[in-house]
């Protein structure tokens, strides 16, 4: 009996794990929206006195090109809605006490 629950107890810590994977993996760009927004990037673009502001005219100036324009960019047409943030935090937590049972 002991053994069959250390064989159940195996096969189900992996999916658990998976889960709580799944959940951080869907949740990752959310955070990356937010750290975006959190530097300075807004819905209309640079926020003045952000970091993205100093970044923007130490370095570049009026002449940008390549990842700094596309991070300017992202926040200002995406959007992180709260199903999917709700789903992966359910995802997680699930996960997380499925782990913490076995």
């Amino acid at each position: 009996m002991i053994a069959m629950w250390s064989h159940f107890r195996r096969k189900l810590v992996g999916p658990a794990l998976q889960v709580v994977a799944g959940g951080l993996l869907t949740l990752f760009p959310t955070v990356g929206l937010g750290l975006l927004n959190v530097l300075g990037s807004g819905t209309g673009g640079i926020v003045a006195g952000s970091a993205a502001a100093l970044i923007q005219s130490t370095c570049y100036g009026p002449f940008t090109c390549g990842v700094f324009p596309t991070c300017t960019s992202i926040p200002a047409t995406a959007t992180a809605p709260a199903w999917v943030i709700s789903a992966s935090v359910s995802y997680i937590a699930v996960g997380l006490w499925l782990w913490h049972k076995l």
